[in-house]
This record gives C-alpha cells, structure tokens and sequence, in this order.
C-alpha cells in the first residue's frame, strides 16, 4: 500500500539546514522518509485478523470448498455409473454414445477414478480444502480438469434430453 503524502521541507535561512515543517502534505506524492504517525496506523489496520478482507477471504475458501466437495461427490457416482452402465451406455444408441464421449466408457471411468482420488488427497493433506500450498493447489486444478473431462458427456447427455424434452412436447398422450 503506498501512501499519498509528502513530507517537505522548507529552509528558514539560506543554507540552513533547519526544517519547520515536518509534518506530511497530502495529495504530494509518495513520501521520501519514514513518518511515524502514518505507520503507527497503517501496519495494525493490515496486520489484523479481524479486517474485512480477511472476512470475504474466509468466505470464499468456504464456497470452494464446498464445490470441491460436491466434485468428489460427482466423481465418485461418475465412477459408479461408468462401472455399472458404461458398456450398455456405449452400445444402446449414439445418443446414450455421449455420457461415454462416444463410446469410451474405461477413459471416462478412469478420469473419474483419478480425480476421484486426486481430490481425496488434496482433501486430506489440505484438512478439507481449507489449507493450501503451491504443489496442493496444481494437484487441486489438475483433479478439477479431470473432472470435468469425465462429467462433460454426463452433462451433454442431460442437456440433450431436457433440451429434446422440451422442443418434443410429452411423450405420453
């Protein structure tokens, strides 16, 4: 943070080293020495655990949190579905083809899987999404990706069937 004031000074006498005025100006630029009144109040102001910053930080890791969370939730029922109905969504038609990423069951089965546990480490190591280190959070985004690789056919198949469903009309008479 840099603060906008300038401490000038003026010379009573030619050559005179003396200052009267020591005090900072606002609105004059950065200042050129240390002021004690600006720091005695700007350091406890950003040094504090109580700021509102902190507060909307907090918050925010809440809600990653929480999508992490229902990530690994998806992840694992992806893993479920693909063990389950992974071959049948593959041959019943192109249209079923989609959650599978045209028929490739194992590749989704095995992105979810790894994300999966990818996510369940991270979660361990970093006592449930809420501490995080530079290697924690590339491990973090790379489960994230895989993720979403895996769930993209799920999600495209669903979009068809609503998007179908209401272009079509009800099925049943």
């Amino acid at each position: 943070m840099t603060v906008v004031s300038r401490a000038t000074s003026r010379r009573t006498r030619s050559g005179s080293n003396r200052r009267t005025r020591s005090t900072p100006r606002a609105g004059r630029g950065p200042t050129r020495g240390r002021t004690r009144s600006t720091r005695r109040y700007l350091v406890p102001a950003l040094l504090s655990r109580t700021s509102d910053r902190a507060v909307v930080r907090k918050r925010a890791d809440v809600r990653a949190a929480i999508v992490l969370w229902f990530l690994m939730a998806a992840d694992l029922a992806t893993v479920i579905w693909m063990y389950t109905l992974g071959e049948w969504l593959d041959h019943a038609s192109k249209f079923t083809a989609t959650a599978t990423l045209g028929g490739h069951h194992y590749i989704v089965l095995a992105a979810a899987a790894a994300a999966f546990t990818t996510l369940a480490a991270v979660a361990i190591l970093s006592d449930g999404f809420t501490k995080t280190t530079r290697s924690l959070t590339i491990a973090r985004t790379a489960a994230c990706i895989l993720s979403l690789t895996a769930l993209t056919g799920l999600v495209a198949l669903l979009l068809a069937a609503l998007v179908t469903r209401l272009l079509v009309g009800p099925l049943r008479p």
